[in-house]
């Protein structure tokens, strides 16, 4: 889309990061507009709004236009996930069971990430980016016209005023996780302190997130919870989360090499990024077997860490000029363990004995990490 479009990469990544700002926005507010809206109004209205979107992002030549059509793509697509979970968590865990959930929940959610990508890539070197975003418009709205006819016309519960949000603070968390993610981005194409738009960025990351943290200890209906950091096994799971985050990084790394100095196409890749679906699997099995039988969760943690660490050890010995495509499988195997095993253990390992309406205030917060 970048060589196509010219619009800079940085504005892409930007936009990547917006539709994951977009979802954490919603996470507080999920209550609120579950009370609000009926379910069939919910998700109908994020797939006509996403299949807009997805429209709207393949015509457009500004990568503003684009980082803002992502965000609100990001807001969405949370909403229909919270309308789509919530049946499926009581299908697969009618007990309520969080961890059994959780290690199928994840398992399906990354490996179909996985297969979409390399989809994805198949068709937009074969027809074009421009016509994949329209065929996914158009599956978008299928699947909207599927949801008039087979989704209830009820609501959750009594209906509730959005007047008690604190749209304040929302705007205030936007501000501070939109700028830092303009910082990421763009810091190596802006020479990072020596750019003045950096250093604005900065200014407003530390004036949003200073004023949203004294707003929401003094209100009165706050839109974040920051009670969950007093929770010991919360500030064990943040650092555990930054960990994780760092080792995904690898991925990218792996794309430049591959890319760069293999001479490998995004298809290739995306093709080498199925051989992480085995791993997937066996993370998704080992987990119900483990939270069946009521293992300690901190050993399927450490086995997350040390699937990653094999990981890097073996790109660190197979990088060469001479390498092929299929040393990497293996590795591949292992970054797919590591991802799915620590998303699933950590989560649960987070949630585990903490009330449910302190998740849903402070799980914006920890998204952040």
């Amino acid at each position: 889309m970048s060589s196509s479009t010219g619009i800079l990469t940085e504005y892409y990544m930007w936009a990547s990061n917006a539709i994951i700002i977009g979802m954490a926005l919603v996470l507080p507010l999920t209550l609120r507009i579950k009370f609000r809206f009926r379910t069939k109004e919910l998700f109908i209205g994020s797939l006509i709004v996403m299949a807009i979107i997805t429209v709207f992002s393949s015509i457009t030549s500004k990568g503003e236009f684009v980082v803002v059509s992502c965000l609100i793509f990001g807001v969405a697509k949370a909403i229909a996930m919270t309308v789509m979970i919530l049946p499926f968590r009581s299908m697969i865990s009618p007990d309520g069971n969080n961890s059994r959930f959780y290690a199928v929940l994840y398992p399906i959610t990354i490996s179909s990430s996985q297969v979409g990508t390399f989809f994805t890539s198949n068709f937009a070197l074969n027809i074009g980016w421009q016509a994949v975003h329209y065929y996914s418009a158009g599956i978008l709205l299928i699947a909207a016209l599927i949801s008039v006819i087979f989704i209830h016309n009820q609501r959750f519960g009594k209906k509730l005023p959005f007047y008690r949000i604190d749209w304040v603070g929302v705007l205030l968390f936007t501000t501070a996780l939109m700028s830092l993610a303009y910082i990421f981005s763009f810091g190596k194409q802006q020479d990072w302190f020596n750019s003045p738009y950096i250093l604005r960025a900065i200014c407003f990351v530390v004036v949003s997130m200073g004023v949203l943290i004294i707003r929401e200890q003094n209100i009165k209906r706050p839109l974040l919870s920051f009670k969950l950091f007093k929770i010991r096994q919360i500030r064990y799971a943040v650092i555990l989360l930054t960990a994780q985050g760092l080792y995904m990084g690898m991925s990218s790394l792996m794309s430049i090499y591959t890319q760069a100095i293999l001479g490998y196409n995004w298809m290739n890749n995306a093709s080498l990024n199925l051989m992480t679906l085995p791993g997937i699997a066996t993370a998704g099995f080992v987990a119900f077997y483990w939270t069946k039988h009521k293992l300690p969760i901190k050993m399927y943690i450490f086995s997350g860490f040390a699937a990653y660490f094999l990981y890097t050890v073996a790109l660190y010995f197979l990088m060469v000029p001479e390498l092929n495509i299929s040393q990497l499988y293996l590795p591949q195997l292992f970054n797919g363990y590591g991802m799915a095993a620590l998303f699933i253990s950590i989560l649960i390992y987070t949630v585990e004995k903490i009330p449910h309406d302190i998740i849903m205030q402070s799980g914006a917060s920890v998204m952040f990490f």
